[in-house]
Parts: structure tokens; sequence; C-alpha cells
């Protein structure tokens, strides 16, 4: 779950960017969005499901690594825009 600051359609693609300090790179993929959600506590967020399109099984293994160590609030970073923006 990704919190964003607008709706994205459902099926939607984007390309993403998500900086990783642990291993101090950044993976670069396209992601779907699954499903969108407004906040209840802030109608100026939203957060997106998003199913990664085609990644890179190294990457895979890196992602998974920190979502298993659960990490702080803001300490991973995700840009999230339409393919060729």
């Amino acid at each position: 779950m990704v919190r964003v600051g607008k709706h994205f359609p459902v099926d939607s693609r984007h390309e993403l960017r998500i900086e990783l300090p642990t291993y101090r790179e950044v993976v670069e993929t396209i992601g779907e969005v699954r499903w969108c959600a407004q906040s209840v506590k802030n109608a100026s967020d939203f957060y997106v499901g998003i199913r990664f399109v085609n990644l890179p099984e190294d990457d895979q293994r890196k992602l998974a690594g920190i979502s298993a160590h659960a990490p702080k609030k803001g300490s991973t970073s995700l840009d999230l825009r339409p393919p060729g923006a």
C-alpha cells in the first residue's frame, strides 16, 4: 500500500522509482494500480495497491527484504508517474 496525493484509476500503469536506503539503490519499474481508496481521515490522501509488472528477481528480493523488516514511516521513497511522463 502506498499513500499518494491524488486518485489513480484502477488498472492504470505507472513508472515507479523506489529508493531503497538499505541497499543504497533505486528500483525503477512499471506498476499497475490494483485498487485506490481515499483516506477517511484526510481527504487529500489516497492509498493505492500496486502490482509490479515484470520486476526482475533481484529487485523482488530487495523489495521483499524491506517489507519484511517493516521500515519506519518515510524511510522508503516512491515516485509514481505515467510511463513516458
